[in-house]
């Protein structure tokens, strides 16, 4: 394929999950304050120890997968005729590495038993 490889397509979008993991980490400890959350006023440690990290992971990496969407999608040429990857390119990239880490977990999982 004559499509160029550049290091931002893989630097961008994990820089993307990262920046935006913290901030809704925080966001995620401080605002469960009327369930018994920290809210702004508490330490850093109480407020994250208080997030839902799940949850947030999963938003963060939904943003992620939506960044690279518009970001493969905003690489036109007419060199390759279309863009770098189309969102259904990108989500089956998401979905066959995701089946990649599952089967990883599995493994670690029943070497730990």
């Amino acid at each position: 394929s004559s499509r160029r490889q550049r290091w931002w397509n893989a630097f961008l979008p994990i820089f993307g999950l990262i920046a935006g993991f913290i901030p809704l980490l925080f966001y995620s400890g401080a605002k469960q304050a009327p369930w018994g959350g920290v809210g702004w006023d508490a330490s850093s440690r109480r407020i994250i120890g208080n997030a839902d990290s799940y949850g947030v992971l999963v938003w963060a990496g939904t943003f992620a997968i939506l960044f690279q969407i518009v970001l493969y999608g905003l690489q036109w040429s007419k060199e390759w005729g279309g863009c770098l990857l189309t969102p259904s390119e990108v989500i089956q990239a998401a979905i066959e590495g995701t089946k990649d880490l599952v089967e990883t977990t599995i493994v670690l999982i029943m070497a730990s038993a």
